[in-house]
This record gives C-alpha cells, structure tokens and sequence, in this order.
C-alpha cells in the first residue's frame, strides 16, 4: 500500500439514458461516498473528485445550477479543475450537443454497447486529466463484452483506470423482480468501487468470497456477498470492517461496520 499520502482518484458518473440518471445517479454518490468513508478509516488514504456527466439536467443531482457544454468549451476542461469545490460536492453538466460525439467516439464493436477504452482515451484527450491520474468512470450503458463473455461489470485498463456498467447490475436487466432494486445495485456497485481502490492502494486480490478484493467477481450474484475486507491483508484499521447489505432506503449513507455477514452464497462459503 502506498505511503506517499492519499490517492485521488477522478470518479465519473456518465448518463445517456435521462431516466437511469434520474434513478440511480444519487444512489450512486452514496455509493461512492461510502466507499471513501470505509477506505479513509484511521487514515486519510483516497479523495475522490466527484463529477456527473449527463445528455440532460439531472434533477434529483446534488447540482441545480447545470452548465451546458460541449467538448471545446472551457466548461468542460473547467469540470476536472475545480479547486474551489469542497472535496464532497459533485461537479455537474449537462452536455447538450457534445452528448452525440462522446457516444460516437465511444461505440463498441456490438451495437448498443460501449468500448472502455474508447471511452476512457476520449475523456483523457478532452480533460485536463493527467495520463496517468487514477479514473474511474461510471455509465449506464453496456461494454463490448470479450469473446468468452456475453457481459461485463467493469473493465480494467492498465493499472491506474477502470470502467464500470451499472446495466448488468440492474436485476432489471436479467427480468429479475426486486423490491429492493436500488439496494441492489447499491451492493453490486459499491462492491466493483472497493476492489478498484484497494487496487490503486496495492491490495492485493484473495479468495475469501466476502471480500471486497475477492479474485473471482466476475456475476453480479458474487458481488451481492462481498461485504468486507478479509483477514489475509492485514490493514488494522479495515480488517473485518465493512458494510452490510443495504435492506433499506438506499439513499443512506451506511455506517462502517465490524464483521458484517454476507447473504446469498458466501453467506454458506
């Protein structure tokens, strides 16, 4: 794990579909605020720079005042750069007639799908992002799945930077009823969140099924049981701390902790 102070990692949520956006963006920022609660235990170890990128104005958004931009406006540039934001609040814009060359750019090889890499060169070519500055971005589309795969849940490229699908998160993708559908793409979400930045923070993967730094997450029904940090990495301030599954409104920020039990599967590993 690194010594050199906290990382910062820029975090992107990016809507096409108004709707999703709507639905599961505040869920999200809860998501991504625990995230950083749970790895800032004891020691300040992760900034996450909060930004939500959508075609139009996201109502339910931390933000009311939207900026419209595109591409070769400032605006845009600005969004990664903004030093007088308190680190907690989210940058937001709407990106009107920009929104149409960002899914071009991006466009996977299946149709209705999008390439990672694409997407994550475009943002680093048209930002003041540093090449090898931290990234995670977030959208709710598809990925281009590999040859062995039908879907993917996140997508690592190189060592510092990784894309996240909320699609094959949502049980409503699988035509799964759920009550606690929010919830549950909490979960999942939050899980993919913590694997990326005990990553970036050198952790290193295991088999412990509850982990959040499990070796084989590869189903949303793996990340459902994912709760906690396992014995074997030896971080006094995190081991064996973690979140439960939220059963509630998922719109709470969850507190840390101790020995929280997962549900499914690992529930029985």
């Amino acid at each position: 794990m690194t010594n050199n102070g906290p990382i910062t990692v820029d975090t992107l949520l990016v809507f096409r579909d108004p709707k999703q956006a709507q639905e599961l963006g505040p869920v999200l920022q809860v998501a991504l605020r625990e995230v950083e609660n749970f790895f800032n235990l004891g020691l300040i170890r992760i900034q996450l720079n909060r930004s939500v990128i959508s075609e139009v104005p996201i109502l339910a958004s931390t933000e009311s005042d939207w900026k419209i931009v595109s591409f070769a406006q400032k605006a845009w540039r600005a969004l990664f750069q903004n030093e007088s934001a308190p680190a907690d609040q989210w940058n937001s814009v709407a990106l009107g007639q920009g929104a149409k060359e960002l899914w071009e750019v991006s466009k996977g090889r299946y149709v209705a799908t999008i390439d990672a890499e694409k997407l994550l060169g475009f943002v680093r070519r048209t930002t003041n992002l540093g090449e090898h500055s931290p990234l995670l971005v977030v959208v709710d589309q598809q990925l281009t799945p590999t040859e062995d795969s039908t879907y993917v849940i996140a997508r690592s490229c190189n060592d510092n930077q990784a894309i996240v699908s909320t699609v094959p998160m949502d049980p409503d993708y699988w035509n799964i009823p759920d009550t606690n559908r929010k919830a549950t793409i909490k979960q999942r979400f939050r899980a993919v969140c913590m694997a990326f930045v005990g990553e970036l923070l050198g952790f290193q993967h295991c088999v412990e099924p509850a982990c959040f730094m499990y070796e084989f997450a590869e189903s949303p029904e793996t990340l459902d049981g994912m709760v906690r940090l396992g014995e074997g990495h030896e971080i006094p301030d995190l081991t064996g701390k973690g979140y439960s599954p939220p059963t509630g409104d998922p719109m709470l920020v969850q507190r840390v902790e101790s020995e929280p039990q997962s549900k499914g599967w690992q529930a029985l590993a």
